[in-house]
């Protein structure tokens, strides 16, 4: 049987519970605390003492035993007032064991958003919130509202599918008014030549069609224009041995596409200037471009080069920009373009020019008759002549030189009217001759002296 001691209890009512327990469990009693630690006692001779624990003590008078909370050490006073705050310390079994006060701060420092700070003394001054640019305060019991004030708009429902809404806004971004403008119905379209036509967009349709060489499709709301097929098939043409031929349309559209077999015995047909021609059968054949009297020929990168013995030439090369017609001045190298009428050649892109072609009088500049291409490569031959103010005798090997000239004759022989000055077969000697062009393949110059 358990038995528990209240600590109201009387010492008779102790006794009582205690024989009863003496004449239940016999002479030993033990007792439990709260962790289950147990002790026994033997009744009669063992003493049972009740002390108090933590912040507790305990006290008997006759047959009453009183259990109190001790004393903390703190002031039993009121702590706090409207101008202290109670400050304490509370120990574990959450009994304060200290109190005092701390002074409450009666100054209030605000600050507004450009950092200006006032001071609110809060036992003495007002603080007052008031309602900037477009709102307004008010105050109720402990709640204080600040309010957008109404600007002169009405509130309603601005726009529609034929109204587009216009409003005014403030600086602080509030709608102040508010009104709508009607949609304009029409869409004026203009084509390419000026001409217009006037579409109502809530009653008309707008049909984009595609034109020559172009379909048009729309899907949701994506409209595409496409090249339409022109029928050729997309395909690649042409090879070593066959050259496409193509047919393009005013558009510049490939309209159709074929191929030409390249006949591996095709003939090419030269001519010199003295209208002498020759065929040269391509594939079999070797064309070679030789140099004549006086001349030497080399060949670089598929570019036929000839010199001239001694430097009786000057080459001028020019960049063509479009459209352009005249040259002069410097070239691409930097030279000054000069020349003597008449002595002169020009070359297009490798291809040299008939008189015909270009207009070259002045010494200083060519025109050409059809307006080169971007990107042109012009290119002036121009020929000197060479003026014979002293000849060594030792080279003079027939013919009569003048006394005067320090000869035996009377007078010198020049050679007849289109001859020229040239190197004998020899290569020992000067003497007049004919300096043409053989064949078509080699490329000689003459000096003409006289009028011939």
């Amino acid at each position: 049987m358990a038995s528990t001691v209240a600590t109201t209890d009387t010492l008779e009512t102790l006794r009582t519970q205690f024989n009863a327990l003496v004449a239940e469990v016999g002479s030993g009693l033990t007792i439990v605390d709260d962790s289950s630690n147990t002790s026994t006692l033997t009744i009669g001779t063992d003493s049972l003492k009740i002390s108090g624990g933590t912040g507790l003590e305990s006290a008997v008078s006759g047959d009453v035993i009183t259990i109190n909370d001790s004393n903390t050490g703190v002031s039993a006073a009121s702590y706090g007032s409207s101008t202290a705050i109670p400050v304490v310390t509370i120990n574990a079994q959450g009994r304060i064991t200290n109190a005092s006060t701390a002074s409450i701060s009666t100054d209030l420092t605000v600050i507004d958003d450009a950092s200006t700070s006032a001071t609110i003394s809060l036992a003495t001054d007002s603080f007052k919130i008031s309602g900037g640019t477009g709102t307004t305060s008010a105050i109720s019991g402990d709640t204080l509202t600040i309010n957008l004030d109404n600007t002169a708009v009405s509130a309603a429902e601005y726009g529609s599918s034929t109204a587009i809404p216009v409003i005014t806004v403030d600086a602080q971004g509030r709608i102040t008014a508010a009104s709508t403008a009607s949609i304009s119905t029409d869409l004026t379209v203009i084509d390419d030549a000026s001409s217009s036509a006037t579409i109502s967009l809530a009653n008309d349709s707008f049909k984009i069609s595609g034109g020559t060489g172009l379909e048009t499709s729309i899907s949701g709301d994506v409209l595409t224009i496409n090249d339409s097929n022109t029928g050729v098939s997309a395909a690649e043409y042409g090879d070593g041995s066959n050259i496409p031929v193509i047919t393009v349309n005013a558009q510049g559209r490939i309209t159709s596409v074929s191929t030409a077999s390249v006949s591996a015995s095709s003939d090419l047909t030269i001519v010199d200037d003295s209208s002498t021609s020759e065929t040269i059968t391509l594939g079999t054949e070797t064309l070679k471009f030789a140099g004549g009297t006086g001349l030497s020929s080399t060949i670089t990168s598929g570019t036929v080069t000839y010199a001239f013995d001694g430097t009786t030439f000057i080459d001028y090369e020019y960049t063509a920009t479009g459209g352009q017609t005249t040259f002069t001045g410097s070239d691409d190298n930097g030279a000054t373009l000069a020349y003597t009428a008449g002595k002169q050649d020009v070359f297009v892109n490798g291809v040299k020019l008939d008189t015909s072609d270009y207009t070259a009088t002045n010494g200083t500049s060519v025109v050409l008759a059809s307006a080169a291409a971007v990107n042109d490569i012009v290119a002036i031959k121009a020929y000197t002549t060479i003026n014979v103010s002293s000849l060594n005798a030792d080279n003079i090997s027939s013919g009569t030189l003048a006394l005067a000239r320090g000869g035996t004759g009377t007078s010198l022989s020049i050679g007849s009217a289109g001859q020229a000055l040239i190197v004998n077969s020899g290569a020992d000697g000067l003497e007049f001759g004919s300096a043409g062009v053989s064949q078509g393949k080699a490329l000689a110059f003459a000096l003409i002296f006289g009028a011939g």
